[in-house]
């Protein structure tokens, strides 16, 4: 029932190359992100404190589809994340986590 958290985010850009690859894609920038989570949830009933950290980097392309000013750009990225202490719920995950991150539509 008690839970807080402090997290802190640096976004920067790495490059824009401003290319495109077979009139198809056309890459405007890459950017990058980094963060850190630190969150401490506590039980009422037991006392227990479960301390929780990750860190992480994500990469973020904005494109856009078919070179065309009528179709929307989006942004596709990949996500790296290293959990920092043991997971509390599944105790042999890898603390090495990846992920890739879609945009859910396009206009």
């Amino acid at each position: 029932p008690r839970m807080w958290r402090v997290s802190a985010n640096y976004h920067f850009p790495v490059v824009h190359p401003e290319f495109g690859i077979a009139n198809i894609i056309y890459f405007m920038r890459i950017r990058g992100n980094a963060f850190y989570d630190y969150t401490q949830a506590s039980s009422l009933r037991t006392g227990n404190v479960y301390p929780l950290q990750s860190a992480g980097l994500e990469i973020f392309f904005d494109l856009r589809f078919m070179n065309s000013f009528f179709i929307s750009s989006g942004n596709i990225g990949v996500r790296y994340s290293r959990l920092l202490r043991k997971d509390l719920i599944e105790p042999g995950r890898n603390a090495n986590q990846f992920e890739f991150i879609v945009p859910l539509t396009l206009y």
